[in-house]
């Protein structure tokens, strides 16, 4: 009995394969809807698992979202956009270096599944992770994205031995996701009344889901014509939450986290039906050059 190859079973396994795509292809029931994904989502997605975000335009009118991940700033790409939604997104991170060898890059695309790595024009690495959204991505599924994403910068970086600040992060200081040493977000009370403040915003963890937890504080009094500070920077998270009490009304939102009536600290999971709940409002950090010159909230009679 002599030695073969077994070509004709492996092409008949190609051929079933291909036969079955067309079928899911042409069935109505299997094909995905052809959503996409909305830039706004992506947003989303990002500042909830406390990234700051700033949201502009490539050259050529399609979304492009600036971020950081500690002092690793990245880009997240869209292409094959049609009107405010795209079929696909690539999260990308530049670094300067010219001890990458194209070995060290190649060893690093056998091996990772999650990010394509290559040298650029200069010998550069880069680090490229493309999904495919044309079927729409779910919040959760976005969320999942982003720590997966979180996960290969940290193993590609450790990967090639990075230690310093990405190349397109030290050129861009005073960019969007960098914020100033003196950068604060503070609240200035123009209400006729003394008010007590309450704030909120994501502490960092996750629960068992893996679901962002927020964290909410309170009191600060502030009299009639003063200013407080409530955050410095760095902004860690794109979005802050403020409520405000005077004796004549309130400062309020959409957006509500449990307080209490005295001085108090809440991580969510501790918010039971015996803490009060109010409605904060928001404050997007993401806009214009907030997240280095900081944001003042007035609060007008």
């Amino acid at each position: 009995m002599g030695i073969h190859t077994n070509t004709k079973s492996r092409a008949g396994h190609l051929l079933a394969g291909a036969a079955f795509s067309a079928m899911l292809l042409a069935s109505p029931v299997a094909m995905a809807a052809d959503d996409g994904v909305d830039a706004d989502d992506v947003v989303a997605a990002l500042a909830r698992e406390g990234y700051p975000v700033d949201l502009g335009e490539d050259l050529f009118g399609n979304p492009e979202i600036e971020s950081a991940m500690g002092d690793t700033l990245f880009d997240v790409l869209f292409f094959d956009c049609d009107g405010d939604t795209c079929d696909t997104i690539t999260f990308s991170a530049v670094y300067v270096s010219d001890t990458v060898s194209l070995e060290n890059v190649n060893q690093w695309n056998i091996n990772t599944l999650h990010g394509q790595a290559y040298l650029d024009d200069e010998d550069d690495p880069n680090l490229d992770f493309t999904i495919l959204a044309a079927g729409g991505l779910t919040d959760s599924n976005l969320r999942k994205i982003v720590r997966q994403w979180a996960v290969s910068l940290a193993e590609f970086e450790d990967h090639i031995g990075w230690t310093g600040n990405s190349g397109r992060g030290a050129a861009a200081s005073g960019g969007a996701a960098v914020a100033s040493a003196s950068s604060t977000i503070d609240v200035c009370n123009n209400s006729g009344d003394g008010v007590s403040i309450a704030y909120a915003t994501a502490s960092g963890g996750t629960d068992s889901a893996g679901d962002t937890l927020f964290l909410s504080e309170g009191w600060l009094n502030v009299d009639d014509g003063e200013c407080t500070d409530i955050w410095e920077s760095p902004f860690e998270n794109c979005f802050y939450y403020i409520y405000a009490e005077a004796d004549d009304g309130d400062y309020s939102g959409d957006y509500f986290f449990c307080t209490l009536e005295d001085a108090f600290e809440i991580i969510d999971t501790q918010c039971t039906a015996d803490f009060e709940r109010n409605g904060f409002f928001q404050i997007d950090m993401s806009e214009g050059t907030r997240m280095q010159v900081g944001h003042t909230i007035e609060l007008n009679p």
